[in-house]
């Protein structure tokens, strides 16, 4: 399913799910301490960085997506940007609404 193929029901319940398990996007925090070297991470095009709960890391790890993983928590490595998150594919593969 994906966001084009759900019913206005299913919208808001998937809605109500991200807000549930992404945090705030961090991006500038997140790429300042990569550039100062706090925390290390491949050297790949990450466009935005969201803090994410550690199920949620998990699963997004499974969908092949980028996952910064450190003592103080989880970042979602988000490749794209300009849209809602809840168009993104990654979420509707992950959660069966």
């Amino acid at each position: 399913m994906n966001y084009d193929d759900a019913t206005s029901e299913q919208r808001e319940r998937m809605q109500r799910w991200i807000h549930n398990r992404i945090g705030y996007n961090q991006t500038s925090l997140i790429e300042l301490l990569l550039s100062e070297g706090v925390f290390e991470y491949p050297d790949v095009e990450v466009i935005e960085w969201w803090q994410v709960e550690d199920s949620t890391a998990t699963h997004l790890e499974g969908e092949g997506e980028y996952v910064l993983r450190t003592d103080y928590g989880n970042w979602w490595g988000r490749t794209c940007n300009g849209q809602s998150l809840i168009l993104d594919s990654v979420f509707w593969e992950m959660y069966d609404v």
